[in-house]
């Protein structure tokens, strides 16, 4: 018997759009690509972080920034990886170039291992050569069709994909890294609608059955709860960083490494062949991330989750205020970090 999944999967993406908020006026739509919201301003002297760099979307949205004159860094967890990227980035910034001064540097960090965040944060602030960070941008994410745990026991895809970002900003506003006007942009997707928290069994080690989408879309409905709560402590009267805004991101479906990973999944192949015609390219697949990291338009927004370049209704779970304070609460558990009530070790 087929299973009815991908038919579902590909409603979700392609069928369901999310419905526009009130409060952006973007002009801008899902044929928009990341050098249009661009167009041409100069970000020298402006600072991206970004995880997960090396690929996919994060190497596009590197390469564009820096061709604008941008100073990026590129965590990762694989240096060879990280070198073949900052090589291309620096090739094609050089014959492609908008604004001069566009730069890279590189670090490696496994979102795996809350040690290895550790290491990573403490060895940028020793080394890092591009001053406060302006955007933070979150991107990092796999997809894991067999449940494993990270170095930590955590199940892969949530330990990556949430705790491994939770950890990893704890860390960095703890040392101070970040500019006090600065934006964080974390990419979520629309596959959080089939996501739940079961409080009981996050990891999938108990009484629930592992399932690779189930378990990536509890990870991305994980993103969006921890901007939306993110926002509240980051808007505090007394917080140094009430003027630091959050967005959580669906970039798209989009041809990248994530793409090829979930092709090795029972369900993958089919998604890859009833999708084809409704993918993004990778520019136009970067282009919400890049607006959430640099218009002016998304200024004065903060907390909420967009798609194509507005601010979107998320899923009704996405939108809970209880379960993001649980999310929270769960997080600092794990990773034994929260910046917010001085648990930075």
């Amino acid at each position: 018997k087929t299973s009815p999944a991908p038919i579902l999967l590909l409603y979700i993406y392609f069928h369901h759009p999310s419905n526009k908020m009130g409060g952006s006026s973007s002009k801008f739509s899902s044929s928009t690509t990341d050098l249009q919201i661009l167009d041409k301003r100069n970000l020298q002297n402006q600072h991206f972080l970004i995880s997960g760099g090396s690929s996919g979307i994060g190497l596009r949205c590197a390469t564009s920034l820096v061709k604008h004159g941008a100073s990026v860094t590129i965590a990762s967890r694989s240096l060879k990886n990280m070198q073949e990227a900052k090589s291309q980035i620096e090739n094609e910034a050089k014959e492609h170039q908008i604004h001069s001064g566009g730069r890279v540097q590189i670090f490696e960090m496994d979102l795996a291992n809350l040690d290895s965040i550790k290491s990573f944060v403490d060895q940028f602030e020793q080394n890092n050569a591009f001053g406060y960070i302006n955007v933070l941008m979150l991107n990092a994410g796999l997809f894991v069709d067999k449940r494993k745990e990270t170095e930590q026991g955590f199940e892969f895809q949530f330990g990556v994909n949430h705790l491994g970002h939770f950890a990893l900003l704890q860390r960095i506003l703890a040392k101070d890294l970040l500019d006090i006007n600065a934006r964080i942009v974390v990419t979520s997707s629309k596959m959080h609608s089939l996501g739940s928290l079961d409080w009981n069994d996050i990891f999938f080690e108990k009484k629930r059955k592992y399932s690779a989408w189930k378990s990536y879309g509890q990870s991305k409905l994980a993103n969006i709860l921890f901007v939306r709560e993110l926002a509240k402590k980051l808007a505090q009267e007394d917080s140094k960083w009430k003027n630091v805004h959050v967005y959580a991101v669906h970039p798209g479906w989009i041809r990248t490494n994530f793409d090829r990973d979930i092709s090795f999944s029972s369900l993958g192949g089919i998604m890859q062949v009833l999708g084809a015609p409704f993918q993004k390219s990778i520019d136009t697949g970067a282009a919400t991330n890049v607006y959430c990291a640099v218009h002016q338009d998304a200024a004065n927004e903060t907390g909420l989750y967009y798609d194509n370049c507005h601010a979107a209704t998320p899923s009704k779970s996405a939108q809970s205020d209880e379960d993001a304070r649980k999310l929270w609460a769960f997080s600092v558990e794990k990773t034994g970090l929260d910046y917010f009530a001085g648990k930075t070790d």
